[in-house]
């Protein structure tokens, strides 16, 4: 096995691979997103695309319920990142300016950025494409 690098020096050396752990989990749990959120999208694209033909109260109760899915989905990728960051930094062995080292952490920005794409997403949904849907004239 490789020696450890030594740029992680905020880390016992014995601690890395509980870190590195951390970061892949992280890392699946934004692919996991990635993709439930890509299908909740292509769901609503079929939705709003297709023409209705039956009640139409009940496709507009269908969007709402991906515009909510999509909000859940994001607060518990957001939570799992965050239980995942928390994990690491009790494992810092340096934990002085910890708040200025939070800057160049990728995970606060994958937590903003799960949580703007979930609310737009659902902003779009519930007040874009919900009024927009027609019975079609068959």
């Amino acid at each position: 096995m490789k020696d450890q690098p030594n740029e992680y020096t905020g880390f016992d050396k014995d601690i890395w691979p509980q870190i590195q752990f951390h970061n892949e989990r992280v890392y699946e749990n934004l692919k996991i997103f990635i993709q439930l959120t890509l299908a909740i999208c292509g769901g609503l694209a079929y939705l709003t695309v297709n023409k209705v033909s039956g009640n139409i109260e009940s496709v507009r109760s269908l969007i709402e319920l991906a515009a909510w899915l999509q909000l859940s989905l994001g607060f518990y990728t957001s939570i799992a990142i965050m239980f995942h960051l928390h994990s690491q930094i009790r494992r810092y062995s340096d934990k002085t300016n910890l708040f200025k080292k939070s800057f160049s952490w990728l995970e606060p920005y994958m937590v903003f950025f799960i949580m703007g794409i979930s609310i737009l997403i659902a902003r779009v949904a519930i007040f874009e494409l919900g009024p927009r849907i027609v019975v079609s004239q068959l």
